[in-house]
This record gives structure tokens, sequence and C-alpha cells, in this order.
């Protein structure tokens, strides 16, 4: 996943379908704190903000739980999916600049 300063989702590649079974389509434009279990929000904002903090080319590992597209029904709990994330910093443009960092998400 690519996304903005904010943690918005700009964009997806298809390992992120693979994994979760979200389309790239379908997740652009939404925050991506949305798709983490609310257990993990606290430690996937402080590895944001610490990523946000690195320089250009840094990468940083953190695993959590994503909402599994295939989970959310009304007539059934949320199917939540382990994911170990590679985030890395990609550009290092002036604030609030394009997309900041991208994550990889694997099982």
């Amino acid at each position: 996943m690519r996304k903005d300063h904010a943690a918005v989702i700009i964009g997806a590649d298809p390992a992120v379908q693979r994994v979760l079974g979200w389309s790239a389509q379908e997740l652009t434009g939404r925050r991506a704190i949305d798709l983490v279990h609310p257990d993990d929000r606290q430690r996937a904002i402080a590895a944001w903000m610490d990523l946000l903090a690195t320089p250009h080319g840094e990468a940083r590992r953190i695993r959590l739980r994503h909402l599994h597209r295939d989970g959310r029904t009304p007539s059934r709990p949320p199917r939540w999916t382990w994911a170990a994330c590679r985030c890395i910093r990609r550009r290092a443009s002036a604030w609030p600049g394009p997309a900041r960092a991208a994550s990889a998400p694997t099982r």
C-alpha cells in the first residue's frame, strides 16, 4: 500500500489483494488505520509516526492484524488477518508532501 503523510491509502499492489482481499480501488482513499484491529491501533500510530521521522529510504517492520475483506458482513464478526508490514519512507518531500511511505503486507 502507498500512503500519504496522513496514512490515507493512495494506491495498492496485487499482493495486498492476495493477503487481505481488498482491491486497490476499494482501498484508495481510505484511512489505513481503519483496517487495523482496534487492539493494534496505538502501535500502528506509533510506528507510523516513527517512520515519518526517519530519513529517506529507511525501513521499519511491524506485525498488525488487518481487516480481511471476506470477514466484514452484517451477520458475522469481522475476520482479522495477521500481516507483517515492511514500511519504507519513499520521499523526503516538504510537509505535507505526496506519498510518504509504502507498506507491503505478508502473512
